[in-house]
């Protein structure tokens, strides 16, 4: 997958920091049905956890996450951005992600190889093209009427949207994926990730009828208490835990992990 297509099939959202816990109550799993679908009840908490990461979603498009992608390159090889900040400077939408061999070989010597390059200034490139998120739409996302579909094979998201990941050496990978992480768009990603892993253990269960209960990313919805209540009372944190909800991540992430039965098609 190509830089471009991955940074703009990314979902973006930022959301508050968690607590691992074990979860009072859990999504109810519905029988499967004879379109292939299980239906998924959420709790308030999860409903809350959803529609946040929707709604924050909005606020990432394709120019922040260019720029978090340029920012982790550019933090794990910091003589990049010598290079990256001269590239482009007469771009328009035609423009390709081209360079001279100057400029390759400088990025070389920075210590990027040549499939991190075409990501980085495809990511660059980007920059210049495209403006930064200012409107937010209106749209919503239903989190009463959602459904996972049966099966036992899902797409698996990269740690982070480069090409060749699986080629790359494990110490510069987990430097990127932790300088991605660290960013708006990378824990989004990461984000991302967990749940869709955790979205095929819904829809092997739907599949198979293993489980009526699948579990998630929530928020509490327990009032805040004061500082004296606090230190007298159970610990009180957000819950996170892992589940089905491919359907909203796919129309957070643009349809990365698209479903037929939304109808969602991709963009490239």
């Amino acid at each position: 997958m190509s830089a471009r297509r991955a940074v703009t099939a990314i979902a973006a959202c930022a959301v508050a920091l968690t607590t691992i816990t074990t979860p009072a109550q859990a999504a109810t799993l519905g029988p499967r049905g004879s379109d292939n679908h299980c239906q998924v009840t959420l709790t308030p908490g999860e409903k809350k956890f959803a529609q946040k990461l929707f709604d924050d979603s909005k606020t990432l498009g394709p120019y922040e996450r260019s720029r978090d992608l340029v920012k982790a390159i550019e933090t794990v090889f910091p003589d990049a951005a010598k290079v990256g900040s001269t590239l482009f400077e007469n771009a328009t939408a035609t423009t390709k992600p081209e360079i001279s061999t100057e400029q390759r070989e400088a990025l070389k010597a920075a210590g990027l190889n040549d499939d991190l390059i075409f990501d980085y200034t495809s990511a660059r490139l980007l920059l210049k093209t495209v403006e930064p998120t200012t409107a937010v739409t209106l749209e919503g996302i239903d989190l009463d009427n959602l459904r996972v579909r049966a099966g036992t094979e899902s797409p698996v998201l990269d740690p982070i949207p480069l090409n060749n990941v699986g080629k790359m050496d494990k110490a510069t990978l987990d430097k990127l994926v932790a300088a991605w992480e660290a960013t708006p768009a990378g824990d989004a990603h990461k984000r991302s990730n967990q749940i869709a892993a955790s979205d095929r253990q819904a829809a092997e269960a739907c599949a198979l009828g293993t489980s009526k209960q699948v579990v998630y990313p929530e928020i509490s919805t327990a009032p805040t208490l004061d500082l004296s209540s606090t230190l007298s009372s159970k610990q009180s944190n957000f819950d996170v835990v892992v589940g089905a909800l491919i359907t909203i991540i796919a129309a957070i992430v643009g349809g990365a992990l698209a479903l037929p039965n939304l109808g969602i098609k991709l963009p490239f």
